[in-house]
């Protein structure tokens, strides 16, 4: 997956990716933007989410991975 492209299947995550959501879901708008995927699922990928701490469960179409050198607040390095 390369640019803003989101997953279609769950073979395109794997355990320990950082992650962003979709902007359309409810999280994402609250702010709850970033994650690493935990766990991959039959159906799910379950993601640990930075600024809650929660799992939140979720299909490959509403979650993207970052790519290297994209901003990523939680592992942010300036300021």
């Amino acid at each position: 997956m390369t640019g803003h492209t989101y997953g279609e299947k769950l073979s395109d995550f794997k355990v320990g990716d950082r992650v962003e959501l979709h902007p359309e879901t409810d999280l994402w708008m609250r702010g709850n933007r970033f994650g690493m995927v935990e766990v991959i699922g039959k159906r799910y990928v379950h993601v640990r989410m930075d600024r809650s701490g929660g799992i939140y469960s979720t299909t490959p179409r509403h979650i993207r991975i970052l790519q290297d050198g994209e901003s990523d607040p939680f592992f942010s390095t300036d300021g």
